[in-house]
C-alpha cells in the first residue's frame, strides 16, 4: 500500500485565495470550464476534497458541451453564456426556504432594497456582467 497523503489544512479564505491563483495560472482560467477543472484537480493533491460522483458526471457533461461549443466558437465563455440562466434561477427560488434568503439577502426588515448589498455583489462578479454583454 502506498504512503498516506498529507493534506494541507485552510481556511475557506485561503482556499479561496489559492482557486484564484490556480485558475489565473490555466489559460482560460477566467473563461472555460476545462482550466476551472483542471486548476481543482491540481489543488485536489494539496487540498483534501471530497466529491460526490453525481458532481464528476456534471463536470465531464460540462467538458463535453464546452468542447463541443468551443470548435463552433473558439471564443466562447460558458461562463458568459451560463449567466442569464443562473440569474434566473437565483432570483426564482423553488422553495420557500429559498425564497426567505432570497428576500433576507436583498430587502432589510422594512422590505427596503438593500442597495449596498447589490453593490456588493456586482463587484463580486467581477466584470462577469461586462464579459456577457
Amino acid at each position: 500500500e502506498g504512503a498516506a497523503r498529507k493534506f494541507v489544512p485552510c481556511t475557506k479564505a485561503d482556499l479561496a485565495v489559492a482557486v484564484r491563483e490556480a485558475l489565473e495560472a490555466e489559460a482560460g482560467g477566467n473563461t472555460t470550464f476545462g482550466a476551472l477543472a483542471t486548476g481543482l484537480g491540481g489543488l485536489s493533491f494539496k487540498y483534501e476534497f471530497i466529491t460526490p460522483p453525481y458532481i464528476i458526471l456534471l463536470c465531464r457533461t460540462f467538458l463535453t458541451l464546452e468542447g463541443v461549443s468551443m470548435k463552433a466558437d473558439p471564443n466562447f465563455n460558458i461562463y458568459a453564456a451560463s449567466l442569464p440562466y443562473a440569474v434566473r434561477r437565483a432570483l426564482a427560488p423553488a422553495t420557500a426556504a429559498g425564497a426567505v434568503a432570497l428576500r433576507s439577502a436583498l430587502l432589510d426588515d422594512s422590505n427596503r432594497v438593500r442597495w449596498e448589498r447589490f453593490q456588493e455583489l456586482m463587484e463580486g462578479c467581477g466584470g462577469a456582467g461586462a464579459a456577457a454583454a
